[in-house]
């Protein structure tokens, strides 16, 4: 019974139903905690601090029409006419059709601007011009507006009247603010001045529902601006009930005395406000919990798709899953197969500790065995034989090449072709240098050294009309260098460079040390590189994807040394090119400055 319960424990398809349930269902217990516990005040806290903002930018905006309307007010002082002079003189003449000239530019001013009257002091509307074509109401007295009574006490100041009906057009259902300014007589002194007439702009309050609309979520959000008196100047629904804009006014009214704007909660939601600046006006936004709760609820409903999207996720993984079960038999039929063909090197490598992993190790201990036995009878005297075989052909391909080529060298110097000679032995040199150096690195000494076996052939290819000119310093010579590193850029130099000029011309290599950087020039005064040429040749050097390929067949020496320099010392090193067209070519290495401690 025991051994029963402990073959169970271990069985490959126990251990994944108890790792599928551990790691899919504690993320997925993690997640629906963030979306069900801690997302939702989340939200709300940020909701508060965005509608809170919207309030700020809200009320500004509004501000700035005010202050926009206030200047539109103070007009009437600028207004002129060449035969009357002033309004006061125009007024006095009874020049009703200049009168009716100024309304018509100040309605036309602004779109929000229905209509503009001249009243005298006791309110009694005496001039109009209005946009709308609704009879006009003849000897309407504007006094029955609550706020009117502030227009003589705000002698020099602007008045704002709450929102109103223009009750003063007949059929009309606008409703509208009164911006009422007392135009005064400035010839007197200021305490002698005299109320001439009183002019009032009548603005639609459309022009605070086009600001406030972006605050609102549904239908449901309430937005007012009440004045100091708690009258509604705009309500965002009609209001129905006359003493709730008094009840919310009422709930602000002692926050509001110490700040000038804020957030009350309450139990039906939160109530925001902010003083509207150079005004007395509040703007007030009543945030429902429904309509917090409405986009958190969306938010989880989201949270639940996605959840189940994952559940279903992982019931695929867990499908997936079973079906891979039998990929360790696969791989140890598919050995099996290999060891049949020949090939006992094979292993089965699986790291659970199940059936399949028993059944792997008795398979490897097996052909483990056979691949002994079969080494010590058969193999191992096969792999001796080919180990000697291949020593003598390493020792044989060097030796028979330098023998070839001072066979041909000594034919030629027989036959009188001394210039023959010289260059296969200046071959022969090279050859030797390629391949008698293993190691990586040599000293400068031993690369300027193949060099200037390259030049004995470059002097009598072209006639000596190519010279080299090395100004190396002694002390440097025992630097260590990349083999190979300098030769393919003095070629690229006598190929590129100087080759197509006519006439003779040169090539010196210098080198020097500078904090720790070994730095090796190449000039040459051949033809030089064009500027978009030399730009991109640069630009392939410099990338670390470049290789010769890409790089171009001219320039594939450039491109393995560049490679062999970052691949060795890092990317910071490397060539650097600079040229002029017509005037030759600089090219600097830079790479490590490393003394070798013993020459070879």
């Amino acid at each position: 019974m025991k051994t029963e319960k402990r073959y169970l424990f271990k069985s490959i398809f126990i251990k994944f139903v108890l790792a599928f349930t551990i790691v899919g269902l504690l993320p997925l217990a993690g997640i629906s905690y963030f979306i069900f516990e801690t997302l939702p005040g989340d939200m709300e806290r940020d909701m508060i601090s965005n509608y809170s903002q919207m309030l700020l930018y809200s009320s500004k905006n509004i501000e700035k029409k005010i202050s926009e309307y206030n200047q539109i007010s103070q007009l009437i002082y600028n207004f002129r006419s060449r035969e009357y002079g002033s309004i006061i003189e125009i007024l006095d003449n009874r020049q009703s059709q200049l009168v009716e000239d100024f309304l018509r530019s100040t309605v036309y001013s602004e779109k929000y601007i229905e209509s503009a009257f001249l009243m005298d002091e006791e309110l009694n509307i005496k001039s109009y011009f209005t946009q709308n074509a609704f009879p006009f109401v003849e000897g309407f007295n504007m006094s029955i507006y609550p706020g009117t009574e502030q227009i003589p006490v705000d002698k020099r100041s602007l008045t704002i009247l709450p929102a109103h009906e223009e009750d003063y057009f007949f059929r009309s259902e606008s409703t509208v603010v009164s911006i009422v300014r007392n135009y005064l007589d400035i010839s007197y002194l200021p305490e002698e001045e005299k109320v001439v007439s009183v002019f009032s702009i009548e603005v639609n309050t459309n022009f605070i529902k086009d600001i406030i609309d972006p605050l609102s979520i549904n239908k449901e959000e309430q937005v007012f601006v009440l004045n100091s008196r708690g009258f509604p100047v705009f309500s965002s629904f009609p209001l129905n009930d006359p003493e709730k804009p008094a009840e919310i006014y009422n709930q602000i009214i002692p926050a509001a005395r110490e700040h000038s704007s804020g957030v009350i909660p309450s139990e039906s939601g939160y109530l925001f406000y902010r003083e509207i600046e150079n005004t007395d006006w509040f703007l007030i936004f009543k945030l429902q919990h429904g309509s917090i709760y409405q986009l958190i609820n969306e938010f989880k409903k989201l949270g639940l798709i996605i959840i189940s999207l994952m559940i279903v996720t992982l019931i695929a993984l867990a499908l997936a899953f079973s079906r891979r079960l039998s990929q360790p038999i696969r791989n140890i039929m598919n050995q099996m197969k290999l060891v049949e063909s020949g090939d006992l090197t094979s292993e089965v490598r699986v790291k659970s500790h199940d059936e399949i992993h028993q059944l792997a190790q008795a398979f490897n201990r097996m052909v483990k065995r056979l691949n002994t036995y079969i080494n010590k009878a058969y193999v191992a005297q096969i792999k001796q034989k080919e180990t000697d075989l291949n020593a003598i052909r390493t020792q044989i391909r060097p030796h028979y090449l330098y023998n070839t080529l001072e066979i041909i060298r000594m034919s030629a110097l027989d036959e009188g072709a001394g210039n023959t000679q010289k260059m296969i032995f200046a071959l022969s040199e090279q050859m030797k240098y390629l391949i008698g150096y293993s190691e990586p690195e040599v000293t400068l000494m031993q690369e300027l050294e193949m060099v200037k076996s390259y030049f004995d052939i470059v002097h009598y290819r072209y006639e000596q009309r190519i010279r080299l000119d090395l100004d190396i310093p002694v002390e440097l010579q025992n630097y260590k260098v990349l083999k190979l590193m300098i030769q393919p850029l003095v070629e690229n130099a006598v190929v590129h460079g100087l080759k197509p000029k006519e006439g003779k011309g040169t090539v010196k290599i210098s080198a020097a040390v500078k904090d720790d950087i070994l730095k090796i020039q190449i000039i040459d005064d051949g033809i030089g590189i064009d500027a978009d040429q030399l730009i991109a040749l640069q630009s392939r050097l410099d990338s670390r994807s470049a290789d010769t390929g890409k790089t171009g067949e001219e320039h594939i020496g450039l491109s393995n040394v560049q490679n062999r320099i970052h691949l060795v010392y890092g990317s910071t090193y490397g060539i650097k090119i600079s040229s002029r067209k017509g005037t030759g070519a600089l090219m600097t290495i830079t790479i490590p400055a490393e003394k070798r401690s013993e020459p070879c």
